[in-house]
């Protein structure tokens, strides 16, 4: 291939991409601009006639409690999740055990599971519970981080076996024969540097949780809702530029809160495919 041919090829690979990341968050951009209608149209228009702040102000009350809600259930499932996630991947990598085939694809199946029939299967499932022990676990928040860590938790399985796999048990042996137990050893050398797989698999967790609709939308009900569902259940019967307002502040959050986690934790690590060692 030419010089001339290689450039029109570049050229033509970065429009590609470019033009894949317009498609990408063209939807937030159409919803970023909608929110900024005027407080006096009270539908959705595109591009508004002219620009206000207003909606901003005239977001129901009740949206800011599932958005607790849902920064509680999010937060508690992701941590649940990171935990199980990691102690699985330690045993899916470095464990040699009779069905391990099948134990790593039962620890994977909430993937392949549409979220919709794991919301059935929970609705059942928890009244089936109710029914026997009398122990009520819709409308909890128990019921719903159960259910949460249940479809998450592999996120993490996902993101930090990868990393163990490519880990050199040579820095586990140095440590240990100058003198480390297993346990500092674990601590102090193999979590610092499986940390972005950490970071990154308990984000992920944290991100479906807290955008979840199919499986939460059979557990909540009117005194606990949070905040996906809350948005699902309003468009059903006013789609008014309010809850484009909303909507725009949740890809605000979402996107900080990636930024901070990229920062504070290096996830820039595992884009470019190596490990983080430790100090």
């Amino acid at each position: 291939m030419n010089v001339d041919n290689w450039t029109t090829a570049s050229t033509l690979l970065k429009l590609w991409v470019l033009f894949t990341f317009l498609f990408l968050v063209a939807p937030a951009i159409v919803i970023a601009i909608g929110s900024l209608a005027n407080p006096d149209v009270h539908y959705v228009e595109f591009p508004p006639r002219s620009l206000s702040l207003a909606w901003f102000t005239r977001i129901p009350g009740e949206f800011g409690t599932a958005f607790l809600n849902s920064v509680y259930v999010a937060t508690a499932a992701s941590i649940i999740s990171t935990v199980i996630g990691v102690l699985a991947a330690f045993g899916l990598v470095r464990g040699r055990f009779l069905g391990e085939n099948f134990a790593r694809s039962l620890l994977m199946s909430p993937l392949q599971v549409p979220h919709i029939v794991l919301g059935v299967v929970f609705l059942q499932f928890y009244l089936y519970v109710g029914s026997v022990t009398g122990v009520r676990l819709l409308g909890t928040y128990a019921g719903l981080i159960i259910a949460h860590v249940i479809f998450t938790f592999p996120y993490v399985v996902g993101t930090v076996a990868p990393v163990l796999e490519r880990f050199d048990r040579a820095l586990e042996e140095a440590a240990i024969s100058l003198g480390a137990s297993k346990l500092s050893t674990f601590r102090r050398v193999t979590v610092p540097i499986i940390a972005p797989g950490i970071f990154a698999g308990g984000l992920f967790a944290f991100i479906m949780s807290f955008g979840d609709v199919p499986v939460s939308v059979f557990i909540v009900h009117s005194g606990l809702n949070t905040l996906a569902v809350a948005i699902f259940q309003a468009i059903e019967f006013d789609y008014s530029p309010a809850i484009l307002a909303l909507s725009t502040l949740v890809v605000i959050f979402s996107t900080i809160v990636v930024i901070i986690t990229q920062k504070v934790a290096g996830l820039e690590v595992l884009a470019k495919g190596g490990t983080r060692h430790a100090n």
